[in-house]
Parts: structure tokens; C-alpha cells; sequence
């Protein structure tokens, strides 16, 4: 359901770029607990860099898979890429890493570092990486389950409990 509304946004943020979003989700429901609304956050900031950081009539594609333990957010998208002297710095506040792209992509270079501090608070593990292939994959591993540590640090009780990533959850 999470990753579903995700796709809406960024087709809807990809539609004047000629840009197609296509989604890989699995046959049964993934569901984690934590925080719906910043988990809707973490994947909005991630489809939307996705979108920017895109090629015209580029792709961005959302997969979700799950293992016993985990549930695994992929988002690839063509593009400029991520240097890799860069890429240790991506989730730093304020960072971008083309200060050409400022002035023609909007943004505070606040996306990154948000959605890897929600990912934290969720027990979870973000990557950021450009491939030989060219494709940017923005990677995200969750636990289902919170673990103490993590529940301790959740953003807010609002939003907090049972979360469905993909469609029939």
C-alpha cells in the first residue's frame, strides 16, 4: 500500500519529464512495523531524487522484496549518477553533489539525510550507489520487526505500528 502510493507520487512528479515509473512488487503482502507517515516520507524523498536526478524519457523503478527477517526497498533510476569519491557524503545535511544542478534542481539537500535518519529510527540501512551500468540504486533494508533500540527512537507514536510496504497488505 506504502510502495503503491509511492509509484502515484512519483508518476505524478515524473509525468512532465517523460519519465515512466514501473514497480516489482510481490505476490504476497510485506508488512513491517513502524511509522507509516515517515515511512511514506522516506520513500516520497527517495522517488521524488529519483525523479530529479533522472534522464528525460529515464525510468524509475520501485521493488520490494522480503526475506523471514527483512523487507528490501529498491529504487533505480538512469541519470547523472553519484560519483564515487561523492558517495560517502550523499546523506550529509545540505549536501548535493552537482553544485551545477542547484540552480536547476530544486531541493535543500535535506531529502537524503531525513530519509537515512528514518531508516535509523526504524532499525533499517539506506545505500546510495551508482552502478557500472549507469543506474543509480537507492537501497533500503528494514527489519519487520523494531527492534528496542529502534522503538525507543521512533520519530513519533502518531503513525507508529503495523505498516503494509506492498499491495494487499
Amino acid at each position: 500500500e506504502l510502495v503503491g502510493d509511492a509509484a502515484e507520487d512519483a508518476q505524478f512528479l515524473a509525468n512532465p519529464h517523460g519519465i515512466r515509473v514501473e514497480t516489482v512488487l510481490p505476490d504476497q503482502p510485506v508488512r513491517i512495523m513502524g511509522d507509516r507517515h515517515r515511512l511514506r516520507q522516506l520513500m516520497l524523498n527517495l522517488v521524488d531524487n529519483a525523479v530529479k536526478y533522472n534522464q528525460s524519457g529515464g525510468f524509475v523503478r520501485i521493488s520490494l522484496s522480503k526475506t523471514r527477517e527483512e523487507a528490501c526497498l529498491e529504487i533505480v533510476n538512469p541519470g547523472n549518477g553519484i560519483p564515487e569519491a561523492m558517495a560517502g557524503r550523499v546523506f550529509e545535511r545540505f549536501f548535493r553533489v552537482d553544485s551545477s544542478h542547484s540552480q536547476t534542481v530544486e531541493g535543500s539537500g535535506l531529502g537524503l539525510n531525513i530519509a537515512q535518519w528514518i531508516v535509523q529510527c526504524h532499525g533499517g540501512d539506506l545505500s546510495l550507489l551508482t552502478g557500472a551500468d549507469g543506474l543509480t540504486r537507492a537501497t533500503v533494508r528494514l527489519p519487520k520487526k523494531l527492534p528496542a533500540a529502534a522503538m525507543n527512537a521512533q520519530p513519533s507514536g502518531e503513525g507508529a505500528g503495523l505498516a503494509g510496504l506492498a499491495a494487499g497488505a
